[in-house]
């Protein structure tokens, strides 16, 4: 995720706590990520850097620690949605 992304400041309020816990959860998954510290010899490098990023938001999104953090965000997005110009109709 590049710097110019993580340094964004959304102006609508209640988008701005969404996206605090959005970047909470992506800080743990680049963490979880850091901890490659090397690829096995026998793996393509770019097939082992994807799945050490699938296997790394797995680990994250399926800890039971973090689903309450999960839900928060929900609740957040649910509230951004009550805003009109934020909901996408969905195709039929």
């Amino acid at each position: 995720m590049s710097r110019q992304f993580l340094d964004l400041v959304p102006k609508n309020e209640k988008l701005r706590e969404a996206f605090r816990i959005y970047l909470e959860l992506q800080r743990k998954v680049m963490s979880d990520m850091s901890t490659l510290s090397e690829i096995p010899k026998e793996a393509d490098p770019v097939d082992y850097a994807i799945y050490f990023s699938v296997r790394s938001f797995c680990e994250v999104f399926l800890n039971p620690e973090l689903k309450p953090k999960l839900l928060q965000l929900k609740r957040e997005i649910s509230r951004v949605e009550l805003d009109k110009q934020f909901v996408v109709e969905q195709a039929k």
